[in-house]
């Protein structure tokens, strides 16, 4: 498996970060990211403190890229599954992340739609993962028996 992809989600992450503490809008304290009220939505100036759910995030994704690195190399799981099983692993932590979250964005029937996104992808990544465990590996095509001679067409 080719590991790019899943640590470069991280990566982007802490350059993202980087940028905005060199900035100066925000400094990084013991539990929550302190904030400057650069940047922040006029409803959101009464919390002085945030989760810090990028870094959450990137704690999840190298731990996500370390299990599907060890598990292709362990266990007879196809590249495809291994692709699925990302998929589902990094809808799940949305699942969670989306529940800590103090952003607008849009409801539905009471919570954020991000997370019905995030359960829809885990349960598809999950049954993706499942079909193409379970499909065999692919036969080649059946011989066709001996080639025919060709056949000489000139055109008059």
């Amino acid at each position: 498996m080719n590991s790019t992809p899943v640590i470069s989600s991280p990566s982007s992450r802490v350059i993202r970060w980087a940028m905005v503490v060199v900035a100066g809008i925000c400094s990084v304290a013991v539990l929550g990211a302190a904030r400057a009220n650069a940047g922040i939505p006029a409803g959101d100036l009464k919390y002085a403190t945030f989760q810090p759910s990028f870094l959450y995030e990137m704690i999840f994704d190298l731990a996500l890229a370390a299990l599907l690195i060890w598990l292709g190399r362990r266990r007879p799981v196809k590249p495809q599954g291994l692709f699925a099983l990302y998929v589902a692993g990094y809808s799940a932590y949305r699942i969670f992340e989306e529940t800590i979250r103090t952003d607008s964005s849009a409801y539905f029937l009471g919570l954020r739609l991000n997370f019905f996104v995030a359960i829809t992808m885990t349960a598809a990544g999950l049954a993706w993962f499942a079909l193409v465990q379970r499909r065999g590996p692919r036969q080649p095509a059946s011989d066709p028996g001996p080639a025919l001679p060709a056949r000489d067409i000139s055109i008059s």
